[in-house]
C-alpha cells in the first residue's frame, strides 16, 4: 500500500513542476507577444525618404499629403540641380507607376516649374500631383504610406532642340499628411 501513495505523490510533483514550467515560460511568451504588438503599432510603417540616383538631388525630406474632397495626393520638397549645366523647362510629376512606365506623357499630368534652373541650384518642387500610369490622380488617406516616383522633365539649355525632353527619376516614401 505504500507503494502506491508514494507513486501518487510522485506523479503529483511532476504534475506541478510541469505545471510551473508551463507558467512560467507561458508568461514570458506573453509579454514579448505585447511588446512586439506595441513596437509594431507605435513604430512609423514607412520611412520618409527622397532618393534620386543622378541628375538631382533632394534637399530634405518629401511632405506627402491629401488636399480636396477627392483626398487626390500631392508631394512637396526641395530639389537641387546636380547636373553641371543650367535645366530648364522642368516638369515634374509623382506617379506609383514603375520607373519603366514614365514616359513623356505622363508630365501631361505634371506641374511646370517656370525659369531656369543653374548648375547647383535648390529649388522648391510645391503641390507636385501624383497620378497614376494611366494619368488619372491618386487618392490616398491621412496616415497611410505612399511609396512612389517622383519623375523630372527637363531640356538642357546646350540642347539643340529644346522640345526633346531628358527624364530623371527618384524613389520618394512617407506617411501622407492632411493639407
Amino acid at each position: 500500500m505504500m507503494k502506491m501513495e508514494f507513486g501518487k505523490k510522485a506523479s503529483s510533483r511532476k504534475g506541478q513542476a510541469a505545471m510551473e514550467y508551463l507558467m512560467t515560460y507561458g508568461w514570458a511568451i506573453l509579454v514579448l507577444v505585447i511588446v512586439i504588438a506595441a513596437l509594431y503599432y507605435f513604430l512609423p510603417k514607412t520611412q520618409d525618404t527622397c532618393l534620386f540616383q543622378q541628375n538631382f538631388e533632394c534637399g530634405g525630406l518629401p511632405q506627402i499629403y491629401v488636399e480636396g474632397t477627392n483626398n487626390e495626393l500631392f508631394v512637396s520638397v526641395k530639389l537641387s540641380n546636380k547636373l553641371p549645366q543650367t535645366v530648364e523647362n522642368v516638369v515634374l510629376v509623382c506617379t506609383d507607376a514603375g520607373t519603366g512606365d514614365v514616359t513623356s506623357s505622363l508630365f501631361a499630368d505634371g506641374i511646370s516649374y517656370p525659369g531656369t534652373i543653374g548648375a547647383g541650384v535648390s529649388f522648391d518642387a510645391l503641390e507636385v500631383p501624383c497620378v497614376k500610369a494611366d494619368g488619372s490622380s491618386i487618392s490616398s488617406n491621412e496616415g497611410a504610406g505612399f511609396k512612389g516616383i517622383l519623375a523630372v522633365s527637363y531640356s538642357l539649355s546646350s540642347d539643340v532642340d529644346p522640345n526633346i525632353k531628358h527624364i530623371t527619376t527618384g524613389t520618394i516614401s512617407g506617411t501622407v499628411l492632411k493639407k
